[in-house]
């Protein structure tokens, strides 16, 4: 989109057209609901987590499990404000701009759910995004390689 909006590319590309044509007779949310079913297998042998999980002992987990704030601000002030913005949106800017006082907070984010034993489901859910590893694309099984957002610090 931003070749087409820039004049680089004068057509659009969908590559995902053509498979839904194909597979759906052009139903693109029929194909988005395939590629979901698909995508989601890969988790289907998890064991859920409990909702009444009690709280553990801190000294239950061994302390490589915990983030610490020097490590956090370290990572921070690294981080490359020339590249795009994760999912959240949050210019990488802030972050680095921002690394004395945002560890605090990261970490208390980051450790609760390790000494809590519970993650929220908020947590469990990912960006992904349908990548055709051919042109075209032929089959949602084979053809597709699922790519997740996610911020690396």
């Amino acid at each position: 989109m931003v070749k087409q909006l820039t004049g680089i590319e004068n057509k659009p590309t969908q590559p995902l057209r053509g498979l839904a044509n194909e597979l759906y007779d052009g139903n693109i949310e029929a194909l988005d609901n395939a590629i979901n079913q698909f995508f989601q297998l890969v988790a289907a042998n998890f064991r859920p987590l409990s909702d009444s999980c009690t709280q553990p002992p801190l000294d239950h987990f061994r302390s490589e499990f915990f983030i610490d704030r020097m490590t956090v601000e370290l990572k921070l002030s690294r981080v490359r404000i020339h590249k795009a913005p994760g999912p959240d949106g949050v210019p990488n800017w802030n972050l680095r701009d921002f690394c004395t006082e945002l560890p605090g907070p990261i970490c208390a984010i980051f450790n609760a759910p390790i000494s809590e034993g519970f993650i929220a489901l908020r947590w469990e859910e990912s960006n992904v995004i349908p990548v055709p590893k051919t042109k075209p694309a032929r089959s949602t099984e084979s053809d597709l390689r699922p790519i997740s957002l996610a911020r690396r610090l």
